[in-house]
Parts: C-alpha cells; structure tokens; sequence
C-alpha cells in the first residue's frame, strides 16, 4: 500500500513537471510571436524615417514657400509615425524578453523546487505563479525588474537556515 501511494505521489510530481514544461513552451512561442512583431514594427520605423528624410531633404531643396511648408508638415508627420512604430517595436521587444524570461524560469522550476522541504516548495510555487499569472511583476511597470523567482527563493531559504541556525 505505500508503494502504491509513493508511486502517486511521483506521478502527480510528474504531471506539475510536464505542465510546468508545457507552460514554459507556450511561453517560447510567445516569445517568437513578439519577436516577429518586433522585428516588423521595426521595418516598418525605417521605412517612414527614411520616407521622413527624403521629405526633408526635398523641403530643404525647394526655393517656393509655399510647397516648403507642406514638405515640413508631410516631414513632421512621417517623423511622428515613426515615433510611433518604433514605440510600437520597443513594446513587443519588452513582452518578447518578459515571455522569455518566463520561459526559463518556468522550464527551470520543477527541477529548482525539487530538492527543497515542502513548506519552501509551495511559497516558491506561489511566487512563481504570481509572477507567470497575476502580473505581480511586469516588464512594463519596471525595466529593472529585479531578482526572479528563483533567486528570491534561493534567498529566503538562506534567511529561513540563518535564522534557524541563530536560534539553535
């Protein structure tokens, strides 16, 4: 009977390690889907730069004030959209690192938490599926979002030991 139970337990340690993989793969497309966005909004900066250059360069050619001024708007304008597309690219090169971190940590975890006691387990557990599902922490809220999951968990297990080891 507690073989039976051992085997269980294993098999349900095996289903959260093949959905914590299966997770993390949707994350790798994620991750390639703003990648390609990225990479298109890019082109299409470039493209209105250089239409915004060219704009520029015939204003700057042209000797009648009245076509000058409309060259400037039409420059103006390009620029703006520009602006805008390379916002637009920056935007999916932020969510394309975020899936990608997210990838990592999550493709890691199963094999990080493994080792630790039960108790260490489900905080870690609850840290990661903040940070993978809440939104707790964001590429967009911070640039600098701070140490991962795992090393916060690597941390309080070494605050939990040194305070375990003080009261001894």
């Amino acid at each position: 009977m507690n073989e039976i139970e051992e085997m269980k337990e294993r098999s349900a340690a095996l289903v959260g390690i093949i959905a914590a993989n299966g997770t993390a793969g949707r994350y790798g497309k994620e991750f390639t889907e703003q990648r390609e966005t990225a990479d298109f909004w890019r082109w299409v900066t470039v493209v209105f730069g250089v239409l915004a250059v060219v704009a520029a360069i015939l204003a700057a050619f042209d000797n009648k004030a009245a076509t000058v001024g409309v060259k400037l708007g039409i420059t103006i304008l390009l620029g703006g959209v520009a602006a805008y597309t390379a916002r637009q690219s920056s935007r999916h090169r932020s969510r394309e690192e975020h899936a990608r971190q997210l990838q990592l940590d999550l493709a890691a975890f199963p094999a990080f938490i493994e080792g630790l006691p039960p108790d260490a387990q489900e905080t870690a557990t609850v840290w990661m599926a903040e940070r993978s599902f809440l939104g707790a922490t964001t590429v967009e809220e911070d640039e600098d979002s701070g140490p991962g999951v795992l090393s916060q968990a690597i941390q309080a297990r070494r605050n939990k030991t040194e305070s375990e080891q003080t009261t001894a």
